[in-house]
C-alpha cells in the first residue's frame, strides 16, 4: 500500500497576534508560561547588564552585591 507523504501542518498565528496585540496574547498565555518557554538564560542573554540592574529591587540588588563580594572573597 502506498503511503502519502504529508506535509507538516503549521498554524500561522501572526495575523491574530497583530490583531490582538502581543501584550494581550501574553496576558492570555501568562507571563510565567511565556518566560518558561523562552528560558531564563535566553532572556538574560538578550538583556543588557544596565537593564537588569535597573529592574532589580533594592533588596535583590543588595543580595547580588553580597553574593558577588562573597564570590570574590572565595576566589582569593
Amino acid at each position: 500500500m502506498a503511503k502519502n507523504k504529508r506535509e507538516k501542518f503549521e498554524l500561522d498565528i501572526r495575523p491574530s497576534v497583530e490583531f490582538l496585540g502581543l501584550d494581550k496574547v501574553i496576558d492570555q498565555i501568562g507571563e510565567k508560561r511565556v518566560l518558561d518557554h523562552i528560558g531564563k538564560k535566553r532572556v538574560l542573554e538578550e538583556l543588557d547588564v544596565d537593564d537588569i540592574l535597573a529592574n532589580l529591587s533594592p533588596a535583590k540588588r543588595r543580595e547580588l552585591q553580597r553574593r558577588l563580594q562573597a564570590e570574590e572573597s572565595s576566589a582569593h
